[in-house]
């Protein structure tokens, strides 16, 4: 039945309207802005998505609590691991940067690989996105952070 086929406009739609309304909540703070991704998960689909470890799962759970006094901040290869795993596209993710008081640098070339693994490889495993880092030339001590490590 056509009538209840879902066509690529309306998953663009439904995918627009999401990314907008993430947008919408730039004007807070890091810990507000990523509270409801990390209420809404554990740390086992933390992990997996972002390949990031337990206790960075407990910090970004710290850090989101009622009057946290918690001043974790995450290093650029872990925020990348995140906006990866949860596929943040480009623009929320320099929000979220500029509302802990970071920005990308575009003529960095690490800086400029992560924006690129961002807004193209949202969704993707923390493994592909370090073999093509490794391929653009990028230093293993840049490579997002790995689970195993």
């Amino acid at each position: 039945m056509k009538g209840l086929e879902i066509t690529d406009e309306e998953l663009w739609v439904e995918e627009f309207k999401k990314q907008f309304d993430f947008s919408r909540e730039n004007h807070k703070t890091f810990a507000e802005m990523i509270k409801p991704i990390i209420d809404s998960t554990n740390t086992v689909i933390f992990c997996a998505k972002t390949d990031l470890t337990p206790m960075t799962f407990s910090r970004f759970k710290c850090l989101v609590k009622p009057n946290s006094k918690s001043t974790y901040l995450p290093k650029l290869n872990t925020f990348v691991a995140f906006c990866i795993g949860y596929d943040i596209d480009l623009t929320n993710a320099i929000s979220l940067r500029r509302a802990y008081g970071r920005a990308f640098n575009i003529t960095d070339p690490v800086h400029y690989a992560y924006m690129y693994l961002i807004s193209h490889y949202g969704g993707k495993s923390i493994s592909q996105c370090n073999e093509l880092l490794r391929k653009l030339g990028i230093a293993d001590k840049y490579l997002l952070r790995e689970n195993s490590k």
